[in-house]
């Protein structure tokens, strides 16, 4: 997904004060459309300064009304309501530091516990643990009895590796009413972090038990046994979610792989072509075909190729579909074509260096990277 950024250039700096000098101008329910419409161009790399043009305008517009010691205004909680719905519509196309932006912007003029609990979610997604940790705080003061304010701080404590913690949040969830199949589910997942798998395997047994839809109970317990070694194990667990649910197209893919650890060919292969039926725009399905299909023997050769391509059509940034290709390619003597592939590599390896380099330093980027 393309990233818009905010230009630095001297047309971007016009355009941005008139946005704010002509919005300012404009009724509340016009300058929500304009909100609307730019939220749906966004993804055309409108640049975000406008965004930030159509917040700011917003913002000034209520904040020079006086407004009653605890009581937020009706239009206040009008704007807010518009820049919330802004900030989903952002963190859906996965721009959460914008949304953050229009959540803050929400909390601003009317604070409330609902808002703080999405700005949690997003400062999350940013991986700003300890913003988050006091984020979801500010919710539950507001509303101490909100079992989902405590079940999103006891994720958080978890990201933070403070798993004791977590796990007395989720009793405190727990109490206020949170899903005994959640709360159980969870309480697994804490301590499958912890490589404790006897624990974990448990309470995904209790969560299952509370309530047999939760089909990331049977996946996670798939997993580790996968850890074990035990992929039999791992792939009955994929058997008990595909009976109760037979479109999980990730399921699919995840009894694929513990068939091909299992040198279980004929089962993986299966189960990667209807996982690829199930979701034919998945590269990585096509990279596991690939490899079990090589793995089959010399004579699945082409057909594993025709894979590799396929991946790489889907994401020709993804290092892994050519190492993969490159494997079959030194089976068959084409050397020719080994160069070519090898210094396609070496393009992607230096703009996937570049991308994770910015991401680290905080520098937003437009390339294109569906790893």
């Amino acid at each position: 997904m393309n990233k818009a950024y905010v230009s630095t250039s001297v047309s971007n700096n016009i355009k941005l004060t008139q946005s704010e000098i002509y919005l300012s101008k404009l009724p509340k329910n016009k300058k929500i459309e304009l909100t609307q419409g730019f939220t749906k161009k966004i993804t055309n790399n409108i640049s975000v300064c406008l965004i930030s043009a159509i917040l700011v305008s917003m913002t000034a517009c209520t904040s020079t009304q006086k407004k009653p010691e605890n009581k937020v205004s009706k239009q206040n909680k009008e704007v807010c309501t518009e820049y919330s719905k802004l900030a989903k519509r952002l963190s859906k196309i996965g721009e959460y530091q914008q949304a953050l932006m229009a959540i803050e912007g929400c909390l601003q003029v009317s604070p409330n516990a609902n808002g703080y609990y999405f700005k949690s979610n997003l400062l999350r997604h940013l991986k700003r643990y300890e913003e988050s940790l006091k984020t979801i705080d500010q919710a539950i003061l507001l509303e101490p009895k909100n079992s989902h304010y405590r079940y999103d701080k006891a994720i958080t404590l978890s990201a933070l590796l403070k798993f004791q913690k977590a796990v007395e949040e989720l009793k405190k969830a727990r109490s206020l009413g949170l899903k005994p199949s959640i709360f159980h589910y969870f309480t697994g997942k804490i301590y499958d972090a912890q490589k404790k798998y006897t624990e974990a395997l448990k309470e995904f047994d209790l969560a299952i038990k509370a309530d047999k839809y939760i089909y990331n109970a049977y996946t996670t317990k798939a997993k580790i046994y996968m850890e074990q070694r035990e992929y039999e194990k791992a792939a009955l667990e994929c058997d008990k979610a595909l009976k109760l649910n037979p479109d999980l197209g990730n399921v699919y893919g995840l009894k694929a792989f513990m068939n091909y650890l299992a040198n279980k060919n004929e089962e993986g292969l299966e189960a990667i072509n209807k996982a690829i039926k199930l979701n034919p725009m998945l590269g990585h399905n096509y990279v596991l075909q690939g490899d079990i299909l090589a793995k089959m023997g010399s004579y699945k050769n082409e057909e594993a190729l025709t894979a590799y391509n396929k991946a790489i059509e889907i994401n020709p940034d993804f290092l892994q579909s050519y190492q993969n290709k490159i494997k079959i390619l030194v089976k068959l003597g084409r050397a020719k074509e080994i160069e070519e592939i090898s210094g396609k590599m070496d393009g992607i390896a230096v703009k996937n260096m570049r991308i994770k380099l910015y991401k680290a330093i905080g520098i937003p980027n437009n390339s294109k990277s569906k790893e």
